[in-house]
């Protein structure tokens, strides 16, 4: 999320992650959990968001509340995408169901 050009704001991130899992994973697809809405996924994302940031792959701007990627970052992602494996697959459908869950939601705020 933090690698795509829309940067997420910090408030947001735990809901997207749930939106995206929901919209990429074949088991959440139609679910009644609502992952988006889940309070453990947002502690769990804090916790990776924490971690990211302590391990120098991303950076909180308190001043504008949103995630960046760090260079590091940016090497870790590109070499993990750059095999063919699963990992690589998931983190792409991932990036692509984040894209889709922004831009649905700026087409539902142009409707409005």
């Amino acid at each position: 999320m933090a690698k795509d050009r829309r940067k997420p704001k910090v408030a947001e991130v735990g809901q997207l992650v749930g939106e995206s899992i929901e919209a990429s994973m074949i088991g959440f697809k139609g679910s009644a959990q609502h992952v988006g809405w889940s309070a453990n996924l947002r502690v769990r994302t804090v916790n990776a968001i924490t971690f990211l940031e302590s391990a120098s792959l991303i950076q909180v701007d308190n001043r504008k509340g949103r995630l960046a990627i760090t260079d590091v970052g940016k090497k870790v992602v590109d070499r993990a995408l750059s095999y063919d494996d699963d990992l690589a697959y998931n983190l792409s459908v991932i990036a692509r169901s984040y894209r889709n869950v922004c831009v649905a939601r700026q087409l539902d705020l142009e409707i409005e």
